[in-house]
This record gives structure tokens, C-alpha cells and sequence, in this order.
């Protein structure tokens, strides 16, 4: 057995070492069930496994070790959850040599453990959109020095540390829309030299700090994102005018 789908079904609990006799599968799909709280063991002897779909259960924590061991896996979604929390050694301890693609999208994250992806150094797409994160630490994203996309829209960031930035130099992807920034640090000193896409609206700009983004990112010859919303069709204020002239980062 390759592949076994277990989707949209009523199941609520999966028992510890359940799939350990399918040596061969490859693709796993669990989601749209009522899944709670899986067993650390779940994925024991899953070890060609490459996509692991676990979307839309109402999960609200992943134990230590969960996706341990599962060193074939490269792609993993946690989309549409309850996570609140996502802990260190989630992931276990040993790298995972063929991770590349993490969606956590739409769960209600507002904390991250700072080693939690430290055994996912190959990662080269990860979603955090649409959770309740306020801060970020440099020391997660030192270990992906694969990642090429990150997507932090839809939380509630109020800044955005220069640490952190210069720890996801590599990126080409970047999408920081619906926070609540007001500005971002100097980017002058930021290479970014494979930066392609950046979406940044929805966030109560400093009008002065946002024109000096835009001309950061045209100087990079960046293309912005820019989805058919009410910001870039003039119905939504893009930024916020402000009795200063330079943009205040106090």
C-alpha cells in the first residue's frame, strides 16, 4: 500500500503505532476528521513517507517526537486546526533530510517554541498565516538557511525585529500582509538578494516608513504583491498620515 485516504470521516482518535506495518506508504491523508491529540508514536515505521495531510481536525497540541524519524517526508499540513502552542522536538531531534514544505495556516498559534523547526534545516516553504503570533525569534529560522518562502499574514505582529530579518536573508518570498506594523527597521543593510515577492498591505503604515519600503523594494526591482484588495483599489486606507516627516521607529 502507496497511498491510504482517510479523509472526511468522523474519526476522533487514532491509536499509537497504527500504521507501523505500511513500510511502503508514501501519502497519508487524515484530514477533515475530528482528530484531537494524536499519540506521539502515530507515524512509527512510516519511513517512505513523503506528504502527510493532517488539515482541518481539531487538534490543539502535537506531542514531542510526533513527526520524529519520518525521514522521507517532505511534505507536511497542519492547516485548520487549534494549535495554540507548537513546542520544541515536535519534529524530533535529528534533521529530516527531505522536509521542504510546513503549512500551519489558520490554526490559532500565538506562541512558537524558538527550536521548533530545528530539525527542518531543508525547509523551503513555511505558512504561518492567519494565527495570532506577535513576535518571532531570530534562532527558528537560523536553521533554514533553505527557506525560500515564509507567509506571516493575517496575525497580529506589531513589529518586526532587524535579528529576524537578517536571519531570513535568503528568502524570495515574503508576506507580512494584515498585521498591525507601522513600520519596519532600516532596511538599507538587508541584502535579500533573491527577493522576488513581498506583500505588506493591510497594516496600519506610517505613510513615511511605507514610501520607504516601496522604495527599498523598487531599488531591488521587487514586484510587491498586490492582490485585488480595498487597499490598492483606494476603499481602504493604505497607510496612515502622520505629523512627521521621517519614519518613527521609537
Amino acid at each position: 500500500l502507496q497511498c491510504l485516504d482517510l479523509s472526511s470521516n468522523d474519526l476522533s482518535s487514532l491509536t499509537s503505532e497504527l500504521f507501523t506495518t505500511l513500510r511502503q506508504l508514501q501519502v497519508l491523508n487524515l484530514s477533515g476528521n475530528q482528530l484531537e491529540s494524536p499519540p506521539a508514536g502515530l507515524f512509527v515505521g512510516l519511513t517512505q513517507l513523503r506528504k502527510l495531510y493532517i488539515y482541518d481536525n481539531d487538534i490543539g497540541i502535537f506531542h514531542a517526537n510526533t513527526f520524529a524519524n519520518l525521514t522521507a517526508l517532505d511534505t507536511l499540513d497542519l492547516s485548520g486546526n487549534n494549535v495554540q502552542q507548537l513546542h520544541a522536538n515536535v519534529f524530533g531531534t535529528t534533521a529530516l533530510p527531505r522536509f521542504r514544505k510546513l503549512l500551519i495556516k489558520t490554526n490559532n498559534l500565538k506562541h512558537l517554541h524558538p527550536l521548533a523547526f530545528d530539525a527542518l534545516p531543508f525547509m523551503k516553504y513555511l505558512s504561518l498565516g492567519y494565527n495570532e503570533l506577535t513576535t518571532l525569534d531570530r534562532r527558528m529560522f537560523e536553521p533554514m538557511r533553505s527557506l525560500r518562502k515564509l507567509h506571516l499574514g493575517n496575525n497580529l505582529f506589531e513589529e518586526m525585529s532587524l535579528d529576524v530579518l537578517h536571519a531570513l536573508g535568503e528568502l524570495s518570498e515574503l508576506l507580512l500582509d494584515n498585521n498591525k506594523l507601522s513600520f519596519l527597521p532600516n532596511m538599507a543593510n538587508i541584502a535579500f538578494p533573491n527577493m522576488r515577492k513581498f506583500s505588506l498591505e493591510g497594516n496600519p503604515w506610517q505613510c513615511k516608513c511605507l514610501d520607504d519600503i516601496l522604495d527599498w523594494l523598487n531599488s531591488k526591482q521587487v514586484d510587491y504583491f498586490r492582490p485585488q484588495s480595498p487597499y490598492y483599489q483606494g476603499k481602504r486606507s493604505l497607510c496612515v498620515v502622520t505629523s512627521k516627516d521621517v519614519c518613527v521607529r521609537n
